[in-house]
C-alpha cells in the first residue's frame, strides 16, 4: 500500500509539472497493477496457508528476490536506498514460493524502514543468494546501524516484539520465522555486522518431492 501511495503521488507530481510522458505513466500503471496483483496473491495465499493440502513446488530464489525488488523500487528510489544483488547462479528451492517472497518483503521493508528513521544518507541494501551441497543461503543486508542487542540473537522473533516502538506490529518478524522453519524446514536468523544488521536465511536444498508409491 506503502508503493502505492509513493507512485500515486509521483504521477501527480509529473502530471502537475507537465512532465509525465506515456512511457512513465505505463511503469507507473505497472508498478501499481504489480503489487495489487502481489497483495491479492499474499491474501490468497496465507488464507491456505495452515491448511495441510498446500502444496510446495521449486521456485527459483534469484527471480522471488528479484520480483520483490520490482514492487518495491519506487521506495527504494525515493528514499535514496542503493539495492543490489549478488546470485550464484539460478538457484532453485522447493517450498512456498509466495510466501517466501513475503519474507524477503518483511526483511526488506524492516531494513528501509531502519534506514529511513535513522536518517542513514547513503543506505544500502545487499541481498547475497549462493548455495553448497546441503543447502541454499540467502543474506540480507543494510548500513542502518544493527539490532538492538538486548533483542539478539531470538527476542526478536518473537510474537509482538518489534524494532519500531509503536510504529510497529512485532508480527512479520515472527510470521517469518514460521515460514521458513516450520514451513519450509530452513532457518533464519539475524546479527549485527560491519555497522548494520543482517538476516540470513538458510534452506535445505531439494530433491525431488515424494511421490505416492503404487500410483495411490
Amino acid at each position: 500500500l506503502n508503493v502505492i501511495n509513493l507512485m500515486i503521488q509521483n504521477l501527480e507530481i509529473l502530471y502537475q509539472d507537465k512532465e509525465l510522458t506515456e512511457a512513465e505513466m505505463a511503469e507507473g500503471k505497472k508498478i501499481i497493477i504489480e503489487n495489487i496483483r502481489f497483495m491479492s496473491n499474499t491474501i490468497d495465499d496465507f488464507r491456505n496457508f495452515f491448511l495441510p493440502v498446500k502444496e510446495k513446488s521449486f521456485f527459483s530464489v534469484p527471480d522471488a528476490c528479484q520480483a520483490i525488488l520490482r514492487i518495491m523500487s519506487p521506495r527504494f528510489q525515493k528514499t535514496n536506498i542503493d539495492v543490489s544483488v549478488e546470485a550464484n547462479g539460478p538457484i532453485k528451492a522447493f517450498g512456498y514460493p509466495n510466501e517466501f517472497k513475503q519474507v524477503v518483503l518483511n526483511l526488506l521493508n524492516n531494513s528501509a524502514d531502519a534506514l529511513e528513521e535513522r536518517d542513514i544518507k547513503d543506505g544500502k541494501l545487499l541481498i547475497r543468494i549462493n548455495g553448497d551441497s546441503d543447502n541454499i543461503y540467502i543474506r540480507i543486508a543494510d548500513n542502518a546501524g544493527g539490532i538492538p542487542k538486548e533483542l539478539l540473537p531470538d527476542r526478536l522473533f518473537e510474537n509482538y516484539v518489534s524494532t519500531k516502538g509503536d510504529k510497529g506490529t512485532g508480527i512479520g518478524l515472527s510470521m517469518s520465522k514460521v515460514i521458513i522453519e516450520e514451513k519450509m524446514g530452513g532457518k533464519l536468523t539475524a546479527a549485527n555486522e560491519e555497522g548494520g544488521a543482517v538476516f540470513t536465511i538458510v534452506l535445505p536444498l531439494p530433491g525431488e518431492p515424494a511421490r505416492p508409491k503404487n500410483g495411490s
